[in-house]
């Protein structure tokens, strides 16, 4: 069952404890990863499933991840049932949606945010085990997240989280978003959301090809 989400903090405030924390911010969990759902069997044909809202993001998370582990019998089962739902081609030339499920444990390093939830957008980032993100980490294009919820009884605790996500011919790296960042006078924060539209603007500017529906 999904632990209800805390409240939201508000956006771009560092929490006291994240105030000395030197840049990059971000230490990572003990282990994480990302799986997609499988296409041959789960793809619906385009005329089963409507067209997955695809709204411009109104509040962005940074995830820290990196890659490893596997997921449990139980998340996997929810990803196939999400992939049937919103698994669709796009229309009128767009790129087509998926639905991909990532996975990050508590560790000693910066855990996932507690506020994670339905309706946010999160941009996945990707180091090495217990690592910080370095200039050319990857990471992956805003996600809708559609579901998330904490398996409290994982060991470390683990949170799931399941994005409604489209392929971007753009591939930045770590290094780009910083610098996008920077322009306009921000770091990268990967404990509150980012909720001020330039910064939102800032972030998105790094997949040029990836539009949203209007509002």
């Amino acid at each position: 069952a999904a632990a209800a989400p805390p409240a939201v903090e508000r956006p771009d405030e560092p929490a006291p404890e994240a105030a000395v924390t030197p840049e990059p911010v971000a230490a990572e969990p003990e282990a994480a990863a990302t799986t997609e759902a499988p296409e041959a069997a789960e793809t619906p044909e385009a005329t089963d499933v409507p067209r997955p809202s695809w709204p411009r993001p109104a509040e962005l998370y940074l995830v820290s991840l990196v890659e490893g582990g596997e997921p449990s019998a139980e998340a996997e089962y929810r990803l196939e049932e999400l992939a049937r739902e919103y698994t669709h081609p796009g229309e009128n030339g767009e790129s087509p949606f998926r639905v991909e499920l990532f996975w990050a444990d508590d560790g000693q390093g910066q855990d996932p945010p507690r506020t994670l939830r339905a309706g946010v957008h999160v941009i996945p980032v990707y180091s090495q085990k217990q690592g910080r993100p370095l200039v050319g980490s990857r990471i992956e294009a805003p996600g809708l997240v559609l579901q998330a919820h904490i398996d409290e009884f994982a060991y470390p605790r683990r949170t799931y989280c399941y994005v409604l996500t489209r392929q971007s011919a753009a591939q930045p790296a770590f290094g780009d978003l910083r610098k996008a960042l920077a322009a306009i006078g921000e770091k990268p924060n990967f404990r509150n959301s980012f909720q001020v539209p330039r910064k939102i603007e800032a972030l998105l500017g790094l997949w040029p090809d990836l539009g949203y529906d209007p509002r």
